[in-house]
């Protein structure tokens, strides 16, 4: 039988929820540059991280000028 859903952020998910609490909204370029230089990860999985992470509400996503902003959703206290 599978395993229920978390809620909780995994190692990487909090890693991209840091980020966004230091700097505020960002765009995907701008979180990607800083996990690369810490994991070397590419820019498509950090994309699709995100889009899990919305799914379990632990981002926003709104419109900025050059593509999408991310935002915490929940704060450092929550998690």
């Amino acid at each position: 039988m599978a395993r229920a859903a978390s809620k909780q952020p995994t190692d990487g998910e909090l890693e991209i929820l840091k980020i966004l609490w230091d700097s505020g909204p960002a765009g995907l370029g701008q979180i990607h540059l800083v996990l690369h230089d810490r994991r070397g990860v590419a820019i498509t999985t950090v994309a699709t991280m995100l889009k899990m992470m919305l799914a379990k509400e632990l981002v926003e996503r709104g419109n900025g000028p050059r593509g999408y902003l991310w935002k915490a959703q929940i704060g450092r206290a929550h998690v």
